[in-house]
């Protein structure tokens, strides 16, 4: 009966995740502050979900973020000069030292 359940319970989560109906927060940074910054968030370790913002107050012209991967280079640029912006990048699940995804923000 154990087996049952747990094969179960796998093939729901197999078929949740493949569908996009199950979306599970593994990380979530955040830069800056209320004014500009920048936010990512990695979700089942399947997408990553960028933000940019900016606000006439904040004292910046803009505020960008990317992904990066060593055998990809730069995905998923954003820029916002007044408000936010988002980016959502699919992960290829490779593991290794090229395979890595990297979040990187700048403001100016």
């Amino acid at each position: 009966m154990r087996r049952v359940i747990k094969r179960i319970a796998t093939v729901s989560t197999i078929l949740a995740l493949s569908f996009g109906t199950a979306e599970i927060a593994m990380a979530k940074t955040m830069f800056g502050n209320n004014a500009n910054g920048a936010s990512t968030e990695e979700v089942a370790q399947l997408v990553y979900v960028g933000w940019c913002w900016n606000h006439p107050r904040s004292g910046y012209r803009y505020a960008e973020h990317w992904y990066y991967r060593p055998n990809k280079g730069q995905i998923g640029y954003r820029k916002a000069t007044n408000g936010a912006k988002s980016s959502r990048v699919w992960d290829s699940l490779s593991w290794g030292p090229d395979g890595r995804t990297y979040f990187r923000w700048n403001r100016g």
